[in-house]
């Protein structure tokens, strides 16, 4: 009897390797039998993220299958990091979702790979928070810049100069994309740059006798309540429209400003997690939900007209 040389079984085992029917691995290795299980991380027991993290439970309530464990890390204290080892060691995780910065960075740096996938809500520059490679995606606060101006010149097409004050560190790229955005719709942005609130108010004199607008962006070296107010008072001595960001603004006398409502915005997170963990789809930061008011009465104060087609308050998402 002949033995087999090596060559005769390396052959033997590629011919069975190919004659083999192919055989696919499911990336869904959940349990046909167990309920998806996704960990909600809250930053604090604060008003935005409880209204955000009840959108995200409200709908996936509404999917069978799912369960959600609800953490809130204020009231955790150092029990978080045994929190986190258990969670580790644990049954299978279908996903984390993070409701605020610090809930974005306790889940970042509690599983450090790709797995779970990750979902932040609720936070602004997530880029700057999360980095590269963290398995993260979700609803970020940041509306991007060409969808704020299409709507600012829908409201006021009078408007042809718009002042930006930002802080270089903050939001440099942010203006670049205006200024890019702006150009093709016939709009000039200024970008009025300052490195610390004192350079504001001479910049805010100089700026009102140039342009049409001011546009406030957050930025944590230029905003301030005191100085957003400060801000709008002065717009509208010289009769020219504020733009802000949330309904402080708004109450304030901004003409116009972009408002979240955080619990929408929360089930827009939770469709997002329901899509990632019941059918994997692929994750992509999306534009939050948000409306644009404008102020019927300081618009008619500054002397503009809004166009007769303008539906208010103008809602926009994805």
């Amino acid at each position: 009897m002949k033995y087999l040389t090596p060559l005769h079984i390396c052959i033997i085992f590629l011919w069975v390797i190919l004659c083999l029917p192919a055989i696919s691995i499911s990336a869904d290795t959940h349990p046909p039998d167990e309920p998806y299980r996704v960990i909600l991380f809250i930053s604090k027991s604060i008003r935005p993220y409880i209204e955000a993290a009840d959108g995200i439970k409200d709908v996936l309530a509404e999917s069978s299958g799912v369960e959600v464990e609800t953490f809130n890390l204020d009231k955790m204290g150092a029990a978080a990091e045994d929190l986190a080892q258990e969670l580790r060691q644990g049954k299978n995780i279908s996903l984390l979702a993070a409701v605020g910065p610090e809930a974005v960075s306790f889940s970042g740096g509690a599983f450090q790979n790709e797995f779970p996938p990750k979902l932040y809500a609720i936070i602004l520059n997530p880029e700057r928070l999360i980095g590269t490679g963290a398995g993260f995606c979700g609803i970020p606060l940041n509306i991007p810049a060409r969808i704020q101006l299409e709507m600012i010149h829908g409201a006021f097409d009078s408007v042809k100069r718009i002042g930006i004050f930002y802080d270089p560190a903050n939001n440099e790229q942010f203006v670049l994309d205006a200024v890019a955005s702006a150009a093709n719709m016939g709009i000039s942005i200024v970008p009025l740059q300052v490195s610390s609130m004192k350079e504001i108010p001479p910049l805010l004199e100089k700026a009102l006798a140039s342009v049409d607008c001011i546009w406030l962006i957050p930025d944590k070296t230029v905003i301030s309540e005191s100085i957003a107010q400060y801000m709008i008072k002065q717009g509208i001595i010289k009769r020219i429209p504020v733009v802000g960001y949330n309904q402080f603004f708004y109450e304030s006398g901004a003409a116009m400003s972009f408002v979240f409502d955080y619990g929408e915005l929360g089930r827009q997170a939770g469709e997002l997690a329901g899509e990632i963990v019941a059918r994997h789809a692929p994750c992509e930061p999306q534009v939050p939900v948000f409306e644009a008011w404008v102020n019927g009465g300081v618009v008619e104060k500054l002397g503009l007209k809004i166009p007769d087609t303008l539906t208010l308050p103008m809602k926009m998402g994805p």
